[in-house]
């Protein structure tokens, strides 16, 4: 549904998307990491587990604390793109189209469900984005 507009605005709103991907992506690997080091961890009865040895223990824990470090990163990131995309939507002045782009990028919902939603047509849907985004272009191209 680009319909011609400047793949500047596209791309730059679908950061939030992948950015929220990277993390949720970030958060099952230390939940695994953490799941495998408890197998290194000794039973009750004091005896450890032969399934990994110590340092495999510590390599889960580094591992661990090296990708909550890039979680951290990514969260920021995440936070600073979606407060600047958030306030170049504000700036619209067409209430729908607002709503068109927070619905897509903020809360990443499908097309369908936004015009559904929106109790419009796909094609109204389709005019509103293009619209949209073209004005969000423009935002993009006065902050360079």
């Amino acid at each position: 549904m680009n319909s011609g507009v400047s793949v500047d605005a596209k791309t730059y709103l679908e950061q939030i998307s992948q950015v929220s991907l990277a993390i949720k992506s970030k958060a099952e690997q230390i939940e695994a990491l953490e799941a495998m080091s408890v197998k290194t961890s000794p039973t009750l009865d004091g005896m450890p587990t032969p399934i990994l040895h110590k340092s495999m223990l510590e390599e889960c824990v580094t591992r661990i604390t090296d990708i909550k470090g890039q979680l951290a990163d990514d969260q920021k990131k995440l936070l600073d793109l979606y407060l600047e995309a958030k306030e170049m939507i504000d700036n619209l002045k067409d209430t729908r189209q607002r709503v068109v782009l927070e619905q897509r990028y903020i809360l990443g919902k499908p097309c369908k469900e936004i015009y559904l939603f929106m109790g419009i047509s796909s094609s109204t849907y389709e005019g509103l984005h293009s619209s949209a985004m073209q004005k969000i272009s423009e935002i993009l191209a006065q902050k360079r």
